[in-house]
């Protein structure tokens, strides 16, 4: 296969492909100006045809990357979905997409790979969303609010007063709960912990 690519015949016809997608990667826009290296990419397969008997509607330009992605060699770059995350307590975790030292992971799926855990920026990107970004700064504000020293103790019940409004977290048989303003809270949780973790 690797001697067809050095044919005229499919010079020719990826030269044409190209231009007539305007020397721009189809999926993510990059020109050539920024210095891509374009593919052609098949989008169907018939089987007996050379690769530039093709209809041109049956192909289209990829960068290296994009068409890398098409095949399945490198995970895609959009199109994830938000599955669940966890604290791991400590710098103890690599991002799977780039490999970075995380503390908090976050599970993605995508229909055309398999599940990844991945840090709170890639997650972000590769979801096109805010949703990493925004359980950290739900759980950061919850951690500073249990860690708050302005929480006095009354009795077996601690108390904080914050713009005038009153606090408490109280326990009863089936766990702890925020109390605000003498009304108790719907959720219980196990420990203080799982009350920071918790949605």
């Amino acid at each position: 296969m690797g001697r067809l690519y050095d044919r005229p015949e499919w010079k020719d016809f990826r030269s044409a492909i190209i231009e007539h997608d305007e020397c721009v990667c189809r999926r993510c826009g990059r020109p050539k100006s920024d210095n891509v290296i374009f593919h052609v990419h098949h989008k169907v397969y018939h089987p007996g045809k050379l690769i530039w008997q093709y209809d041109p509607q049956d192909c289209e330009t990829l960068c290296r990357g994009c068409h890398a992605e098409e095949h399945g060699k490198i995970p895609p770059s959009s199109g994830w979905d938000y599955l669940f995350d966890e604290d791991l307590g400590d710098l103890s975790g690599e991002c799977e997409y780039c490999g970075t030292e995380l503390r908090y992971v976050f599970y993605i799926d995508h229909p055309r790979w398999e599940a990844l855990a991945v840090g709170t920026d890639c997650c972000d990107r590769l979801t096109g969303s805010d949703i990493a970004v925004s359980r950290r700064r739900k759980i950061d504000r919850k951690t500073r609010f249990l860690k708050s020293p302005k929480w006095y103790r009354e009795g077996s019940i601690w108390k904080i007063k914050r713009m005038r409004m009153e606090f408490a977290i109280d326990r009863d048989m089936q766990g702890f709960f925020i109390r605000f303003m003498d009304t108790d809270g719907q959720k219980r949780h196990n420990s203080l912990e799982a009350y920071i973790s918790h949605d």
